[in-house]
């Protein structure tokens, strides 16, 4: 049984996905109404162009979402109306903070406002209107484990698949093996980040033999990672019409299958077995 005070109500809404402008005139008319207003994670530059907006808005960067609910509820207590603004869609595949409205609910009367997320960029951005025949497949990389199967005729999108280095990597490569199995050789990748300003979208092309490398190197919290059906491989990039975003082809082999090429890189492979891998720069935030 849901015991909120309905005399309370916490808002969850956006404040965009790669701009301000994004922000929904609903959004805009729940912000001000709070008395309070808090964010984990916008940075302060941003609260302050929000707080512009007609509401303070109270940047807290590395804060976690455990002391965020704990803040919130202390909120409650002397405002009728708090407010968490958030990245993208509020809770398109954000576990923790669903934890948190749960959490609040026992509190507050919870409101979510939908907000524009990263798989609504990427649809326009990759035609997701003409779809392989099988469809599309979606995953979260936090549900990724060892009994994972690749779904090659279907377009498949891996959303944050950074998760899958920070904290997965007992089945790292069993993941990335699979994929370069069960695809044809040399089958494009595509790492996308829909980031909030500054450069809004960057894609990076490889291919299945060089995923790992990719993952490894260039992946960071805000990516997703794209693999097209291996039906429309051909010519994808070519049947973008109104494609506004620059490529940058980070594929080390061209295309071609690979595997160790000398006993070194052998001996490098088992080692990797056996430590697992090292992600060269991801930091969580």
């Amino acid at each position: 049984m849901n015991k909120s005070n309905p005399a309370k109500i916490f808002y969850v809404f956006s404040y965009g996905l790669t701009s301000l402008s994004q922000t929904t005139l609903d959004a805009l008319a729940a912000m001000r109404s709070c008395g309070v207003v808090r964010t984990l994670s916008a940075d302060a530059a941003t609260a302050r162009r929000l707080s512009d907006l007609g509401c303070h808005v109270t940047a807290w960067p590395g804060c976690n979402y455990k002391k965020m609910t704990k803040a919130i509820l202390g909120d409650l207590r002397n405002f009728n109306t708090v407010g968490l603004p958030t990245y993208g869609n509020p809770v398109f595949l954000d576990e923790p903070l669903l934890e948190m409205t749960r959490t609040v609910s026992a509190a507050a009367e919870v409101r979510v406002i939908t907000g524009i997320s990263s798989f609504d960029m990427l649809m326009n951005m990759f035609n997701f209107a003409g779809l392989a025949p099988e469809g599309m497949r979606l995953m979260d990389a936090n549900s990724i484990n060892a009994k994972f199967i690749p779904t090659p005729l279907m377009d498949t999108l891996f959303f944050s698949p950074a998760q899958i280095v920070l904290d997965k990597r007992n089945i790292f490569l069993k993941f990335t093996k699979s994929l370069c199995t069960k695809y044809p050789a040399g089958s494009p990748v595509y790492l996308v980040k829909c980031a909030f300003g500054g450069k809004s979208r960057e894609v990076i092309k490889a291919c299945t033999n060089c995923l790992p490398e990719l993952l490894l190197s260039r992946c960071g919290l805000q990516h997703t990672l794209f693999i097209p059906s291996s039906r429309r491989r051909e010519g994808l990039e070519a049947n973008l019409a109104w494609k506004t975003f620059s490529i940058d082809n980070a594929c080390s082999c061209g295309g071609r299958s690979r595997g160790p090429s000398t006993k070194r890189d052998a001996g490098a492979n088992r080692d990797k077995k056996r430590n697992g891998p090292r992600p060269s720069f991801i930091k969580r935030s």
